[in-house]
C-alpha cells in the first residue's frame, strides 16, 4: 500500500511538472516588455561645422520643469536621459552664457535627434522646433497617358 501511495505522489508531481513547462503553454511570471528608449540627441556645431564641446544642454517640460540635462562632448554630441511622450523645450547654454532656445520639441517615441549649427549668439534666441525638422521632399506630379 505504501508503494501505491509513494507510486501516485510521483506521477503526480511529475505531471504538474511537466503541465507547467509544456510547450506552446504562455508561462506566467515573465519580464514585461521594456519600454522604448525615447531620449533627445544630437550635435552642436559653430558656423563652420567645428564640434562645439561643453555646451550645457536642458531639456525643460512644456509646464517650464527642468526634465533632464547634459553637456556636449569633444565632438559636439550630447544626449539626454529618458524623456517620456510629450512636448519639450531644449535650451542650449554656451560658453558665452548666452542661449539658444528650441520650443516645442515634440517626442513620440524612440530618438530625435536635433543638430545645432550655428555661431555661439550674441543674444539669447529661441527658434521652433520646425526650423530643426527636415522638410518633406516633394513628388514631381508626372501626367497621366
Amino acid at each position: 500500500m505504501k508503494q501505491l501511495i509513494a507510486l501516485t505522489l510521483c506521477l503526480l508531481a511529475s505531471g504538474i511538472t511537466f503541465a507547467q513547462n509544456a510547450p506552446g503553454k504562455k508561462k506566467t511570471g515573465t519580464k514585461p516588455k521594456p519600454k522604448p528608449k525615447t531620449e533627445i540627441e544630437g550635435y552642436v556645431r559653430d558656423g563652420r561645422m567645428t564640434p562645439l564641446a561643453g555646451v550645457q544642454a536642458f531639456v525643460y517640460t512644456d509646464s517650464a520643469m527642468l526634465g533632464t540635462s547634459g553637456y556636449t562632448d569633444a565632438s559636439g554630441h550630447y544626449e539626454t536621459g529618458y524623456v517620456g511622450k510629450g512636448k519639450y523645450h531644449l535650451k542650449f547654454v554656451y560658453e558665452n552664457g548666452k542661449a539658444l532656445l528650441i520650443s516645442g520639441v515634440m517626442i513620440n517615441k524612440g530618438i530625435v535627434a536635433i543638430n545645432v549649427k550655428l555661431d555661439q549668439p550674441a543674444a539669447d534666441t529661441t527658434l521652433p522646433f520646425t526650423d530643426f525638422v527636415p522638410k518633406p521632399i516633394e513628388k514631381k506630379k508626372t501626367k497621366a497617358k
